[in-house]
C-alpha cells in the first residue's frame, strides 16, 4: 500500500520548495521529489534497513551528485541504552548513547 503526501517547504527568506513524497507501507521506504523556488529538482529515496533497525537514505541534487547516509540503531535491555550510529557520505561516523536516569 502506497500513500503520497504533497507538502511546500518555506524558507526563511520567503522562498518556496515542493515537494512530494511516495510512502511504501509493505517496504518502508519513502521516495521524495523536491522542486525548488527555481525550478530545479532534487530526488530522494529513504529505505528501512531491518538489519541494523535503521535508515538508507540517498539524495540526488540538481547538478547529479548524490549524498548517501545509513543510520542504525541498537537498544541494551540491561542498561536501557538507545545508541544511534549516522554514517556519512565520506565515510564519517557519529554516535549517541541516551541511557535514562534509573535514579529519578
Amino acid at each position: 500500500m502506497t500513500t503520497n503526501y504533497a507538502r511546500t517547504i518555506a524558507g526563511p527568506n520567503g522562498r518556496q520548495t515542493q515537494a512530494t513524497t511516495v510512502y511504501d507501507r509493505d517496504s518502508g521506504s519513502a521516495s521524495s521529489t523536491y522542486v525548488g523556488p527555481y525550478g530545479k529538482t532534487s530526488t530522494g529515496t529513504t529505505e528501512y534497513n531491518a538489519a541494523n533497525r535503521g535508515f538508507d537514505t540517498s539524495l540526488t541534487g540538481p547538478a547529479g551528485r548524490t549524498y548517501t547516509r545509513s543510520s542504525s540503531n541498537s537498544y541494551d535491555r540491561g542498561t536501557g541504552t538507545l545508541t544511534k550510529s549516522i554514517t556519512g557520505p565520506n565515510g564519517e561516523v557519529r554516535t549517541v548513547d541516551i541511557t535514562p536516569d534509573r535514579n529519578n
